[in-house]
């Protein structure tokens, strides 16, 4: 893998945990807009321009989901952070990172629960081992 790529691949890991924790502090909001705001839960109802229907508001699951990928990417931000603030990475704190993410990996792949974010996880750690 080029430089260029895996900069890119961290770039779009690091946004995509900048999102999801933004977005974990409105899920209360989320929720409540389905009690109190009938033309939200109508959007849901009306098909876009391919005739497909959205799927529908944030669910408990979806949260949930999106709480454990939240925790698993901060640790490739925290990394990402660690790396380009130092002038100098020693192996020895390279060697950390690498044995957290890995760890993690392992963790959500052999999770219970939602299959897209087991199988996002092992596609995620087959990158890993190649590299």
């Amino acid at each position: 893998m080029d430089c260029k790529t895996s900069m890119s691949l961290l770039l779009r890991w690091n946004s995509t945990y900048l999102m999801l924790e933004e977005a974990e502090k409105f899920g209360r909001a989320f929720d409540r807009m389905v009690i109190d705001d009938e033309q939200y839960m109508d959007y849901f109802e009306e098909p876009d321009g391919n005739g497909k229907k959205p799927k529908g508001p944030p669910r408990s699951l979806d949260w949930e989901n999106a709480q454990l990928l939240c925790k698993f990417l901060r640790l490739f931000y925290e990394a990402t952070l660690r790396f380009s603030g130092s002038l100098i990475v020693t192996s020895n704190s390279y060697f950390h990172e690498l044995v957290g993410i890995q760890n993690e990996l392992y963790k959500l792949c052999n999770l219970d629960g939602d299959s897209l974010l087991k199988s996002m996880a092992e596609g995620m750690k087959m990158k890993y081992e190649r590299y």
